[in-house]
């Protein structure tokens, strides 16, 4: 059963052809018709590998993406605002059919809980 938004959230049906970027398993951006165009969603609840670097390997961070990158891909999702802000995230719960992005996730061994 799909959450109530609180009165300071914001509850979006997101057809998977919104979702234009996706730079790593947590994070992904939403075409808008705003300005600026897409807006960046972080996923609530999870923390997956960041982008690997020359002197920080990062283990399991192509898969956390290609994961979530699949799951978005799957259909319909919906995203509710929780308020917060990370850097130019909004933060919010992401799920289809009162299944969690985050929670699959961390189910895969792909990210641990935030």
């Amino acid at each position: 059963m799909a959450r109530k938004p609180r009165p300071n959230q914001l509850r979006l049906v997101v057809p998977p052809s919104a979702v234009v970027e996706q730079p790593d398993g947590d994070t992904f951006h939403l075409f808008t018709f705003g300005v600026p165009s897409t807006v960046e969603i972080r996923v609530q609840g999870v923390d997956t590998p960041e982008r690997p670097t020359k002197t920080k390997p990062s283990p399991n961070f192509t898969a956390a993406k290609e994961f979530t990158r699949m799951w978005l891909a799957k259909g319909p999702f919906t995203i509710t605002t929780t308020g917060i802000r990370t850097l130019n995230r909004i933060v919010a719960i992401v799920e289809r059919d009162g299944e969690l992005l985050a929670q699959a996730l961390i189910d895969a061994h792909l990210g641990v809980a935030r």
